[in-house]
């Protein structure tokens, strides 16, 4: 799997919990502030490990893409009851959901966003305004009205 995806983070499924291989198991512990153990392999080499319970993913896989950190999850893709053997893992082919019908939503959105980003410059702008007439010695208010005498704003700017 790590071949296949040498750039992520992998997760493997493991019973009831994910665990991290290797540099993963580094990484995974340094973001996400889970312990690094070791498991000793043979011929006085070692595996660094580094898991979770898969109850918690939805707390832990935000904060590794948060990081910056690119994930795969290898889940388990047979059921331990009914094999001997080393169930098999993989990483599950997800299709993307047709995301057309929220395209008017995300548009009416973000003309919202665009248009509180323009009130919050004006008020931005009222702000700088009236601490300078504050500063000046003038009314704010009469700031204001010598601004608006000098250049009226228009509907067509």
């Amino acid at each position: 799997m790590k071949r296949k995806h040498p750039d992520a983070v992998l997760l493997f499924r493991l019973g009831d919990f994910y665990e991290c291989l290797n540099e993963d198991a580094v990484v995974a512990s340094s973001v996400l502030g889970i312990t690094l153990t070791r498991r000793a392999t043979g011929n006085d080499k070692y595996i660094e490990l580094a898991g979770f319970p898969h109850y918690a993913l939805d707390t832990y896989l935000p904060r590794l893409v948060r990081a910056g950190k690119r994930v795969a999850i290898c889940e388990q893709l047979e059921d331990p009851r009914l094999t001997k053997k080393l169930e098999k893992r993989g990483i599950p082919k997800h299709e993307m959901p047709d995301l057309t019908p929220f395209f008017p939503i995300l548009t009416a959105f973000n003309e919202i966003l665009n248009k509180l980003s323009i009130f919050e410059e004006i008020r931005l702008k009222t702000q700088e305004l009236k601490n300078l007439a504050v500063s000046i010695g003038v009314s704010p208010r009469r700031a204001f009205e010598d601004c608006y005498e000098m250049n009226p704003p228009s509907l067509f700017d």
